[in-house]
Formats: C-alpha cells, structure tokens, sequence
C-alpha cells in the first residue's frame, strides 16, 4: 500500500517560498496573487490517477498545496473528498474568469474530471458574466498524435467533447485553455464551425520553468534515464516530419523546447507596435495575438 507522502511536500514547499527568485518575485510583491491546480508530480507520482493513492493520502497531498497557496482555512477547496478544482476572478472590472480544473483527483481509465467536478463547471459557467474565460488544465486539450507515454484529454475524446460543447451550450466569451505538463511550450488552436459560423478555441501551454526537454543538464536526473532520450526524440519526429498529419493542431513553428514561461494579457483593442523595448523584459520565443468580437 502506498504510504503518504505529505512530509516530503512540506520541505519541498518550503524550500520553494524560501528560494530568492521566488520570494523576491513573488512574496515580496503584495499585489501579486498566486493560485493554481497540481499535476502529477504535485499529486504526489508520475501519471498518477484517481485510484493511486487512497482518499486521505490525495487530501493530506492536497492540505500540503493549499498551505503552499496560501489558501483560507475555510477554502472549499479543504473539503475532504473534493478535487482541487477553483475558479477565480479577476481584472480590474472581475471580467476574466480563470477556471481552475482538477485532472488528477477523480482520474479513472474513462474520464478526467469526475462527476462532482462535471457538475460544478456547468454550474458555474451558466452562471458567468465573464468577458474572457481562461480554463487552466495541468495537462494538453488540444494536442493529438502524442503517444501512450503521454497524458492529455486527446486519451479522453468524449471528456474533450463534453469540455467543448459546455463552454458552447453556456456561451461562453472568449475562451483560453491553458495546459502544462509536456516539459516544452506549444501555441495550439481548434477551428469549431457551423453551417453558419465558425470560432476557434486557443490552447497555452507553458512548461517548465525548472525543467524542459532542451535543457537537459538543468540537473533533473529523469532527463538522462534513456527512456526520456526516446522520447525526446521521437516527439522531434512529429514535430518535423510527421508535422502535416500528426500535429495539424498546433500553430505553424508555436513550439519551444527550452526552459519557458507563458503569460497572457488582455487588452481592450489592437496594439500594432508590439516590439517591448524595456531590457527587463525577457526575450520572446513566441507568441500569437487572438481577438474576440
């Protein structure tokens, strides 16, 4: 039986709100709120699923990332049995609706979310008046042609489907995924369309700021396990050759294989000089403009 892990979190969140960078960027800046959902590693193993770990474990994991959040005492969040899912807004006029999925704590072999988590989201977005609806999921929407040893909704199409057609049975206003997980960035969009119309839903994904798969000698012992090599290796493949069939979701070249951080920012109405001459502002890879009517 797997035993639970919860102390090992504590040092390693710790030494995170320790870490200078962090805590001059983050800690020291009172107007900045940090929030988010866990991924595999946070949930406590690799490609971890609903049934990994049994229900006080996944709670005494999701106590130690909410301590780390800074999340209330009274967060519903804290509820024993309930996933990690949130949402919270935000804007100067509260019109960007970030929602916060869980994938992780209700996972089994035929959907993602779980029935309780299904039931909030339509709850919640037949309730919004958001003008932009950022979704964060820890991991790829949008991607396709990515092999078993990856994890996405594309292993859940019905789940994807249902994701989809929610946000349009509630009519949602400019849509954003957001994803991790993958250890590289990527810029991906699908065209959903009618006889009459067509939209298309944009996905970011944006990881890692520690580790990523060009960036082997950050001392992350897994990238030098050989398998990982493989892998690497093989997602170039698709990347370059396979490209046109595999990979017909992804912005033409959107993709970074080096350590990454995304952002997303709203504006109110085209800027055509975006060239960012400040020299504090790190280089960027790439990006892509979307504008809703």
């Amino acid at each position: 039986m797997l035993f639970s892990c919860s102390l090992r979190y504590v040092f390693r969140y710790a030494a995170q709100k320790s870490h200078p960078g962090y805590a001059a960027a983050v800690l020291a800046n009172s107007n900045l709120v940090v929030d988010g959902t866990w991924d595999d590693h946070d949930f406590g193993m690799d490609n971890a699923d609903g049934f990994t770990f049994d229900a006080t474990t996944k709670d005494a994991h999701k106590a130690e990332i909410l301590d780390f959040l800074d999340a209330a005492s009274n967060d519903e969040r804290r509820l024993l049995g309930r996933g990690l899912y949130t949402s919270r807004v935000v804007g100067p006029r509260g019109e960007v609706d970030v929602v916060l999925l869980d994938t992780r704590y209700n996972r089994n072999e035929h959907e993602l979310l779980g029935k309780a988590q299904w039931a909030w989201l339509n709850d919640h977005f037949a309730q919004s008046t958001a003008e932009v609806t950022v979704v964060v999921s820890s991991v790829q929407v949008l991607a396709e042609g990515r092999t078993s040893l990856h994890e996405g909704w594309w292993a859940y199409p019905q789940e994807r489907q249902r994701l989809v057609e929610t946000m349009v049975s509630h009519g949602i206003k400019a849509p954003l995924l957001v994803s991790g997980d993958v250890h590289f960035a990527e810029l991906s969009a699908h065209t959903c369309s009618s006889s009459s119309s067509s939209a298309t839903l944009a996905e970011m994904t944006s990881s890692g700021m520690t580790h990523a798969w060009a960036h082997g000698a950050d001392g992350a012992r897994h990238h030098w396990w050989p398998v990982h090599y493989t892998k690497h290796w093989l997602m170039l493949v698709s990347q370059h050759v396979l490209g046109a069939t595999a990979w017909t979701y992804q912005y033409p070249g959107a993709f970074y294989l080096d350590l990454n951080l995304g952002e997303v920012s709203k504006h109110s109405k085209r800027n055509n000089d975006n060239n960012d001459n400040n020299s504090t502002t790190p280089k960027l890879s790439f990006g892509n403009e979307l504008w809703f009517s």
